[in-house]
C-alpha cells in the first residue's frame, strides 16, 4: 500500500486505460475500443489516514461518466496504474516535461492564478516568459513592476473579463483570450481609443458545450461576432478559445474548435489545460493554458 508519507509534497501521475467491450450483432465475437485517460492528482487532497488509491476511487464516477458513451451497448473494463514520484517535482522539471509533450509550435502559457512569488520566480528562472492570469487586479499586483524589468515577458488574459476592467486589461495584457460578446468588444475598442495603447491580440471564446454557467459565445452567434471583430477591432483577431465541459471527453470539443478556426482562416486555437494539454497539442492547439501541471497545486487549496 502506498501511503501519503511516501510523497508528502509531490504530485502523482495517474494513467487509466478503459476498454469498451462492444459485442458484435451476431454475438459471435467482440472487439475492444481503448480509451486512455491521464491526469495529475495530489495526495494531500485526502486525509492523513487514507492512502493514494482513494484518490482513484474518488475520481472513478467522473471517469465512468466521461467514457460510458463508448460502451453504451457493451461493458467497460478499467485498468489503472499510478506513478508515484520519489521526490517533489520542481517547476523547472514540470515545465520541461510539458514542453517535451507538446509540438514545437504550441505556446505554453503558465497559468499563474494565485501562485506564490516563490513559484513565479522559479518559473522565470526556468526561462518561462509567457503567463496567463484570470483576474485583472491580481495581474496588476503581480506583474506591473516585473513587466518593467523582465525582457520578453508576455501576459495573457485567460479568465472572464468584465467590461469595467477593459481599460486596465488593455494597459496590461498582450493577448486577451476571452472575448465572447459584442458589448465587451465595444468596451475594449473604447479603451484602446482612450489610452492610446497598442491593441492586444484577441481570441474569441467559444462555448462549445453550450453550458449556461460558462462564458463564451454560442455557436449560432459565433459568425456574427467574428465578423464584428474583424470589421471594428484595430488589432489582430488571432483565433478561437474553448474550455470543454468537465463531464465530457475533450477531444470532440478540441476537434470542433480547430475545424471552426480553419473554416474562418484563423491560425490560432487556445485549448488544453493541465489534464488534457497533450491531447490538445495533437489536435491542433497553438496555445495551451497550464496551471497545476506546471506549478503544482495552488497553496490556497488542496486540489489541482
Amino acid at each position: 500500500m502506498v501511503t501519503l508519507a511516501d510523497f508528502p509534497k509531490s504530485f502523482c501521475h495517474y494513467v487509466t486505460t478503459v476498454h469498451a467491450k462492444m459485442p458484435v450483432q451476431d454475438g459471435a465475437a467482440s472487439w475492444q475500443l481503448p480509451h486512455r485517460t491521464e491526469w495529475i492528482g495530489y495526495p494531500h487532497r485526502v486525509g492523513k489516514e487514507n492512502h493514494g488509491w482513494q484518490i482513484v476511487r474518488q475520481m472513478l464516477p467522473r471517469l465512468i461518466k466521461r467514457v460510458s458513451p463508448l460502451a453504451a451497448c457493451g461493458q467497460l473494463v478499467f485498468q489503472m496504474h499510478m506513478t508515484v514520484p520519489t521526490r517533489s517535482v520542481s517547476v523547472a522539471e514540470a515545465r520541461q516535461r510539458i514542453l517535451d509533450e507538446l509540438p514545437a509550435q504550441t505556446l505554453l502559457i503558465a497559468a499563474s492564478k494565485r501562485q506564490s512569488d516563490e513559484r513565479i520566480e522559479a518559473a522565470l528562472k526556468a526561462g518561462q516568459r509567457v503567463f496567463g492570469e484570470n483576474r485583472v487586479q491580481e495581474a496588476e499586483t503581480r506583474w506591473r513592476q516585473r513587466s518593467e524589468v523582465i525582457d520578453g515577458l508576455k501576459l495573457h488574459m485567460i479568465g472572464p473579463l468584465q467590461t469595467n476592467k477593459a481599460e486596465a486589461a488593455i494597459r496590461l495584457f498582450d493577448v486577451i483570450h476571452t472575448l465572447d460578446r459584442p458589448k465587451l468588444l465595444q468596451a475594449l475598442i473604447r479603451a484602446v481609443e482612450k489610452t492610446g495603447q497598442p491593441p492586444p491580440d484577441l481570441f474569441i471564446q467559444v462555448n462549445t458545450g453550450a453550458e449556461p454557467q460558462k462564458g463564451g459565445v454560442l455557436l449560432p452567434q459565433l459568425q456574427s461576432l467574428i465578423d464584428l471583430t474583424r470589421q471594428n477591432w484595430p488589432g489582430r483577431l488571432l483565433g478561437l478559445m474553448c474550455i470543454p465541459p468537465v463531464d465530457q471527453p475533450a477531444a470532440p470539443h478540441f476537434a470542433l474548435l480547430r475545424r471552426l478556426a480553419d473554416q474562418q482562416a484563423l491560425a490560432a486555437c487556445s485549448m488544453g489545460m493541465s489534464q488534457d494539454y497533450a491531447l490538445a497539442g495533437k489536435l491542433g492547439a497553438t496555445h495551451v493554458r497550464i496551471g497545476s501541471a506546471f506549478f503544482g497545486p495552488r497553496q490556497d487549496q488542496g486540489t489541482p
